[in-house]
């Protein structure tokens, strides 16, 4: 009993995940405030998976490649699973009042 598998593991009853179905308003983790100062409500930031200390984090970038900050969301997982198969997600500054930044995580291209 591995008790982390999203799976279930019945086969037919399995739920299926629509990776361009993630929309979710979420904040920074960890802002930067140098790069927070040069970013605006409607900029987009594009979401990346960066390794540090050994560990996959999910980062949101500037078109400067500067991190904003990190996303710790709801989705998190399958997030990363979904850019794992090859899927892009980014990240539209809804708001920022003094270091929080409010944005929405949205598939990259939506069809």
């Amino acid at each position: 009993m591995s008790g982390g598998d999203f799976s279930g593991g019945s086969g037919a009853g399995d739920e299926v995940f629509d990776c361009a179905s993630i929309f979710e308003k979420t904040i920074l983790n960890s802002p930067k405030p140098d790069v927070l100062s040069k970013v605006k409500a409607g900029d987009v930031l594009t979401l990346e998976l960066r390794q540090f200390d050994g560990r996959k984090s999910l980062v949101a970038v500037t078109n400067n490649k500067e991190i904003a900050g990190s996303i710790t969301s709801a989705t998190l997982s399958k997030i990363k699973s979904c850019m794992d198969q090859g899927f892009s997600y980014i990240a539209i500054v809804e708001s920022i009042e003094g270091g929080r930044c409010t944005v929405l995580l949205r598939p990259e291209t939506i069809l």
